[in-house]
């Protein structure tokens, strides 16, 4: 801490989106910037003030009690875990990890730490999303045994940069096929289900494509389903979409 404020770095460009809510509390103070791109480094630190900037994420971690991830998703668990074994404090991008072995070393590294890791999903802030948890927790809908959600967002001009090479997104999120980003669906509705019943859990999950019709340069699905069963028997539909020419709807 200085100054009586927790110290807070930022890896990733896309993390500056937090400045504002950590500028929101009094406890915080964002001193570090790291971000493999120099002139981002740069610019991103100069337009906000950010005194500390850090080209290499393990080098900020001295300088910070609290870590932002917000790297590219292949990423996540590595600088996750690296920061929770340095004694650092963690909110990170989603998804969490990309593979159920990622998610074992987190959940290790977590335990092993004793500090605060969070998983950013900001979908179960916005505002309808927030205001159906709060109907479901006070029985407006009765008995909640069924829930769905959407995330339909053709990204595709996010799969490769301007000189043509593959982005990160290529890879990781339309390279395998499957739910690879299903969190801005399955973190609001599961908190539905909470709300009712804080000890509900995910028991079993099956995947169903709809094969490759928009883009067949990837192996993703144009579309896929993930089928949740809950431990208490009950059922949650998520929808993915980040292929197929459809408007993006944040709100389903």
């Amino acid at each position: 801490m200085r100054n009586g404020k927790l110290r807070v770095g930022i890896a990733g460009k896309r993390g500056l989106a937090f400045l504002a809510g950590f500028g929101a509390m009094p406890q915080t103070e964002v001193v570090a910037f790291c971000e493999r791109d120099e002139g981002a480094l740069n610019e991103g630190a100069a337009r906000h003030e950010i005194p500390e900037r850090f080209t290499r994420f393990p080098e900020m971690l001295d300088s910070v009690d609290i870590v932002v991830v917000a790297t590219p998703m292949q990423y996540h668990v590595p600088h996750a875990v690296l920061a929770l074994q340095a004694g650092k404090h963690v909110l990170s991008e989603v998804t969490a990890a990309v593979s159920l072995e990622e998610c074992w070393r987190l959940l290790d590294a977590v335990k092993a730490s004793g500090k605060t890791y969070m998983m950013a999903e900001n979908y179960c802030y916005m505002k309808p999303n927030v205001l159906i948890r709060e109907m479901a927790r006070k029985g407006l809908f009765g008995e909640v045994y069924f829930g769905e959600g959407e995330y339909l967002h053709e990204l595709r001009s996010l799969h490769h940069n301007r000189d043509g090479s593959p982005t990160w997104r290529y890879y990781w999120q339309v390279g395998v096929n499957g739910s690879t980003y299903p969190t801005h669906s399955l973190g609001p509705v599961m908190q539905w289900f909470t709300a009712v019943d804080p000890s509900e859990r995910i028991a079993s999950v099956t995947c169903l494509g709809t094969g490759r019709h928009t883009d067949p340069e990837h192996p993703h699905d144009d579309t896929s389903l993930l089928l949740v069963k809950l431990k208490s028997g009950k059922l949650i539909k998520i929808r993915l979409d980040m292929l197929s020419n459809r408007p993006h709807l944040m709100t389903y």
